[in-house]
């Protein structure tokens, strides 16, 4: 499978710096993409499946992560946004076949977030924490709030606790 295009494809055009870090992608205005990058090109492997799967840098979550210009993206933005367009404010991207690290743009569709949540499957579908209290959004995530605090309380105290073992350290060095 190629992913150049012909060599008289015109220059991208140059997108202004927007709020979000991917908006400066250049993509193609016709429905045709640029070659990628070499470096992005041969950062995946194609599946029999369609998918194409990233095989550099995942997350911790399983997303996988790029540079480009010396700029980091998660790889599955920046492969749509090089071969589709920008992707709009307010929109993610939802991934189709379900395999986070797929970098595939036929594999993706853009959504809200409430939609992305409701089509999840496993955790995101949640409404209870693991200890049974309510779910909460919170920066865009859902969150147990007093789990949530619960856990800040512990690791200030553990911070402390870490702090006044190292001052007597520091006394009894002296």
């Amino acid at each position: 499978m190629t992913l150049a295009c012909p060599s008289d494809h015109p220059p991208r055009p140059r997108i202004p710096h927007r709020e979000r870090a991917v908006s400066t992608l250049r993509f193609s205005v016709i429905g045709d993409p640029a070659p990628l990058p070499k470096h992005i090109a041969k950062a995946f492997t194609v599946e029999p499946n369609g998918c194409w799967l990233w095989k550099q840098s995942l997350s911790r979550d399983g997303y996988g992560w790029t540079s480009y210009r010396n700029k980091t993206y998660q790889a599955h933005r920046f492969v749509y946004a090089w071969a589709v367009g920008l992707i709009p404010d307010g929109l993610v991207i939802d991934h189709l076949c379900r395999v986070r690290h797929c970098v595939n743009p036929k594999h993706m569709e853009l959504v809200t977030n409430d939609e992305n949540l409701k089509r999840g499957v496993g955790p995101s579908g949640m409404t209870l924490c693991a200890r049974g209290h309510g779910l909460s959004r919170l920066r865009g995530q859902r969150r147990c709030l007093i789990c949530l605090v619960a856990y800040e309380a512990s690791r200030l105290e553990r911070k402390r606790v870490q702090e006044r073992d190292r001052r007597a350290r520091l006394k009894a060095a002296l």
